[in-house]
């Protein structure tokens, strides 16, 4: 999550600090643990912190009850679990597949097959590490040009071969979290199907009701967070492009 805009490195700093109550220590030791190759040090984090004390956002860092710091402790269990990449996810996958067999029983009994290996997932834009499908040399404003970058050019081309390796690991990443919200979709299809309208209401009212009583993320506020930051993420990608020329 710190690997991203410096908008972003905020909302994450001050969620861990002020809901999480972790302190530098262990938002380093948590991000060493998903990204080995981190930039995020005590020093990255108080500047961060330091900055956002200057724009008049300071972050609150009043210790927290014991009873809340259990709490937070349980729902980084969940954060953790809820993470887990999706290769390392098999069993879930077997558990969505049983419930699929067992509302399409067969009139006699045939030997179970074999689970269909999960496709590899894959981002929407085709070969994102390659721009060879546009000939950007053929295009008539470069007519003449000798293949030399300077001034601003050089700057863009100095950025973006750092920025556009990162972009297409994200991409892949977000293909990854495409794969696991179209699973939740799918159950919520099928949970749909055997049960609509009211009926369904209360019992999807009920496991919020359970999920809130043991502090733990709820269907609806997690979903609507990945809305949040995938319309801000469409958001930049497009105002980029558009401030690039590539669009209108």
């Amino acid at each position: 999550m710190f690997e991203v805009g410096e908008e972003c490195q905020r909302r994450a700093l001050r969620f861990l600090v002020e809901v999480e109550g972790m302190s530098y220590g262990e938002i380093v030791k948590l991000a060493q643990q998903h990204n080995p190759n981190t930039k995020v040090t005590k020093n990255a984090l108080k500047y961060l912190s330091s900055k956002m004390k200057a724009d008049g956002e300071a972050l609150k860092t009043t210790k927290q009850p014991e009873r809340l710091k259990a709490a937070n402790k349980a729902r980084k269990r969940v954060v953790e679990i809820s993470t887990t990449p999706v290769e390392n996810s098999e069993p879930a996958i077997e558990q969505v597949q049983v419930v699929v067999e067992e509302s399409t029983p067969t009139p006699t009994p045939t030997p179970t097959p074999k689970p269909t290996p999960t496709p590899t997932p894959t981002p929407s834009v085709q070969n994102p590490g390659s721009s060879a499908t546009v000939q950007w040399a053929d295009d008539p404003r470069l007519k003449g040009w000798n293949g030399t970058l300077h001034g601003l050019a050089k700057q863009i081309y100095n950025r973006e071969v750092v920025n556009s390796r990162s972009r297409v690991r994200m991409a892949q990443q977000l293909a990854e979290f495409k794969l696991e919200i179209e699973k939740s979709m799918r159950a919520a299809s099928n949970n749909h199907t055997k049960k609509a309208g009211a009926l369904l209401e209360a019992d999807v009212k009920m496991v919020e009701a359970t999920l809130q009583r043991e502090d733990r993320p709820g269907i609806k506020e997690t979903m609507e967070a990945v809305i949040h930051e995938a319309e801000r993420i469409q958001k930049f990608a497009s105002e980029t492009l558009r401030l690039l020329q590539y669009t209108t």
